[in-house]
């Protein structure tokens, strides 16, 4: 657990759209259902696998990618990540 929350940290530092969540999953929200899945798949093609969660799964408007954090992951891995949600995610 210590190191799950290690890890997720510089999250919390990076990004600064999630919910506030005490678990290893860290929501990005990012509200437009299509605004989502176009950022999870521009992660993909980065090498990150964050999948989109969107409407049945939570409410309309609220779409968001879900984020899982683990042990295994470095400190450069979420850096990384973060650096490429902050890029991506600029101009909007």
């Amino acid at each position: 657990i210590r190191l799950m929350r290690e890890r997720r940290s510089p999250l919390t530092s990076y990004v600064s759209r999630s919910a506030n969540s005490g678990s290893a999953i860290f929501p990005l929200i990012v509200g437009d259902e299509q605004a989502a899945l176009d950022l999870a798949a521009a992660l993909k093609n980065e090498g990150f696998l964050v999948p989109a969660i969107r409407y049945p799964t939570v409410a309309k408007g609220s779409a968001r990618l879900r984020i899982t954090v683990t042990a295994a992951h470095q400190e450069d891995h979420i850096r990384s990540l973060c650096e490429a949600i902050r890029n991506m995610t600029k101009s909007k």
